[in-house]
């Protein structure tokens, strides 16, 4: 358990800290201790940026209110994970 535990810290520590630099909401708590395998991003008008994320072929979870909870798992890369912040900013500037 504690190689799953490390290996999502891995995944979501980063993805956290470029969402916020990125200026994002970030839902989740951000002391690791209190956080489980994934992220909730709110990068503003998240209903319509979850919707596209799907299209593209992302695999997230729409939380009316609260943002878009990103989930790496262990097949992901951590390429993978920050793309989908990539995304996020290119369906916000109308790309």
């Amino acid at each position: 358990m504690q190689a799953v535990r490390e290996r999502s810290l891995s995944m979501t520590q980063p993805l956290l800290e470029a969402a916020l630099e990125r200026g994002y909401t970030v839902r989740s708590p951000h002391d690791p201790a209190q956080r489980g395998g994934h992220v909730t991003i709110d990068p503003g008008d998240s209903e319509r940026v979850h919707a596209e994320l799907i299209a593209r072929g992302f695999v997230v979870d729409h939380r009316p209110g609260v943002g878009i909870r990103v989930s790496p798992h262990f097949y992901n890369s951590l390429d993978e994970a920050l793309a989908c912040l990539d995304a996020m900013a290119e369906v916000l500037a109308g790309r």
